[in-house]
């Protein structure tokens, strides 16, 4: 064989085999045919390739694969050479080549088969490379599943073979992911994520989709007719981690997640879209797990993006405006105070707050309008200082997501002390549906608030994830009990009765004050002030009304008659 890298045949084999890459689990067959000019030349009987690994993201259950790369018709013999090199991800890649019956190679002949073996090995790294970049731009390296451009990928193959309207796309959340989070710590949060996409990935079957697209969402394409045990199957999932104290526990996953029957000629991103659109209902019907998209939803969501797109130029237009409800003291029926609340004239029209409010929660916007209404309370306050009229404690409403802002806390300080008012005039307002996550950050800023003798209310006390929780952890000033409870009241129903009357009185034992809200009866008003509310709102003495009709009603009478 001496010589057989100067060879024409050689020459053949290099001319192919450059022109290709081979990935070592299905050898290209232009390989083959490379390798087949050298039988003769080399003595080539045989060449096979055996290949290990240990786990990673892109291989989970490691490397342990085989193949037969070249073989002569001419038979080979048992005179094995072998040949081994190693991966910089510790893969180990052995060559094993046999000579055609009853040849023996000689040094130089081996020396010969080394530099082609490791110019295989070479070529086969390059292909190994593109594969593995081709596999990262569809994979989430973080859990092992697709990504989004793999779930893609997965749905367009699907639609192309006509079947995408086989399955059910769902858009997965998990429940309370940052109680998981603090339980085992951020650090662990990526091992976390991984162990539960791996849960996912033992049901769903080679041709259904499974992808995660960031955070603690998840996508499935799941076929229709599995769909039923798919969801018990969610409801089921449990995960073992090691805690940061050494400890294991085990957690149990609830998730919320958007379904979307996929109709004939939908497109995957489609689906996507759609689930998502029904996992944002999911997430404001808080008793379902589980909700499928309907049409209303897409109408929704053209809604709201009309109005989020037209929110920075109304705000610039000071087109939002303060409305204000009077809070009144039972004992006497006295003016005490009053919250505020946004109003949006558009072309000249009020537009009501459930039409533009949810819009604005769900894109986050909110909180600049929020902040803008703080400002425009602390003024109107500031004016009717300077006017002599002295005004009553306004409470002034601000969303959960504030808490996501550094500068929560110094923004509502800072405005307050930019018109030079005593915080005794300005109640912040939080609303009780705050998840455990949140809690901390609550506690956190109710104790600078203290701090800043700025008084803090709970608002909707009854309706949020844990009502007792909140009264024995947080240090707010002021309770407002949600309308729901007092709706009750009109049931004439002694249980309703016994409950509100408890939670009355078990606010006040605390030492807060308490506030009944949409109080609209003189039934619900005398009810409350027997049972001990000191302070209500509601229709029954005023609806909402703008700062003028407002300002006439502080240098008015302040008793309701």
């Amino acid at each position: 064989m001496s010589g057989m890298l100067c060879s024409e045949e050689y020459l053949l084999f290099s001319n192919i085999i450059g022109e290709i890459s081979l990935e070592l689990k299905d050898f290209n067959p232009r390989a083959r045919e490379a390798l087949k000019h050298l039988e003769e030349v080399a003595h080539l009987g045989k060449m096979e390739l055996f290949m290990n690994g240990r786990t990673s993201v892109f291989e989970p259950a490691g490397i342990d694969t085989s193949a037969v790369l070249f073989e002569s018709e001419k038979g080979f013999g048992n005179d094995a050479y072998n040949t081994r090199y190693e991966t910089p991800g510790n893969s180990t890649i052995d060559f094993w080549l046999y000579p055609y019956p009853g040849y023996v190679w000689n040094d130089e002949e081996k020396r010969e088969l080394e530099f082609l073996t490791r110019q295989l090995f070479l070529i086969s790294g390059r292909g190994r490379l593109l594969f593995l970049l081709n596999r990262a731009s569809v994979m989430d390296t973080a859990t092992g599943i697709s990504n989004a451009a793999g779930l893609i990928r997965f749905g367009a193959f699907m639609a192309k073979e006509g079947r995408l309207h086989e399955y059910n796309g769902l858009f997965i959340n998990i429940r309370n992911f940052n109680y998981f989070n603090q339980r085992v710590g951020s650090y662990h949060a990526d091992s976390f994520l991984y162990k539960y996409a791996q849960k996912l990935r033992l049901f769903v079957l080679e041709d259904e989709g499974l992808g995660r697209l960031g955070g603690d969402n998840f996508f499935v394409f799941i076929k229709k007719t599995r769909m039923g045990v798919f969801q018990e199957y969610l409801d089921d999932i449990q995960v073992d981690m090691e805690k940061q104290n050494g400890e294991t526990e085990c957690f149990e996953i609830k998730v919320r997640a958007g379904v979307y029957d996929i109709n004939e000629g939908d497109e995957p991103g489609t689906a996507i879209e759609r689930a998502s659109l029904a996992l944002a209902n999911a997430k404001r019907q808080t008793e379902k797990s589980f909700v499928w998209y309907s049409p209303e939803m897409l109408e929704r969501d053209i809604r709201f993006k009309h109005i989020v797109m037209a929110f920075p130029n109304a705000l610039a237009k000071k087109e939002f405006v303060a409305y204000y409800q009077p809070k009144v003291a039972l004992n006497g029926n006295i003016l005490c105070g009053c919250e505020a609340l946004t109003r949006w004239v558009k072309d000249g029209e009020l537009v009501p707050p459930a039409d533009f409010i949810p819009a604005l929660e769900q894109e986050g916007s909110v909180c600049e309008l929020d902040y803008y209404i703080l400002d425009k309370v602390c003024e109107d306050i500031r004016n009717w200082l300077d006017a002599g009229i002295e005004p009553v404690p306004v409470s002034v409403n601000f969303s959960k997501h504030h808490f996501r802002d550094r500068n929560f806390i110094s923004r509502v300080i800072g405005t307050i002390r930019k018109y030079h008012l005593d915080p005794k005039y300005i109640e912040v307002e939080l609303t009780e549906n705050t998840s455990f996550g949140e809690l901390q950050q609550l506690e956190a800023f109710m104790k600078e608030m203290k701090a800043n003798q700025i008084p803090v209310s709970i608002d909707d006390f009854g309706t949020g994830y844990s009502s007792l929780n909140l009264l024995r952890s947080l240090d707010a000033d002021i309770i407002k009990i949600d309308k729901s409870f007092i709706d009750m009241l009109e049931e004439n129903d002694t249980g309703n009765e016994i409950l509100i009357k408890n939670i009355i009185n078990m606010i006040n034992e605390l030492g807060k004050s308490v506030v009944a809200e949409g109080v609209e009866t003189a039934k619900q008003a005398n009810f409350l002030r027997d049972a001990g509310c000191a302070v209500v709102q509601g229709f029954l003495f005023d609806k909402p009304m703008d700062l003028d009709a407002f300002t006439r009603r502080l240098t008015g009478s302040r008793k309701y008659e």
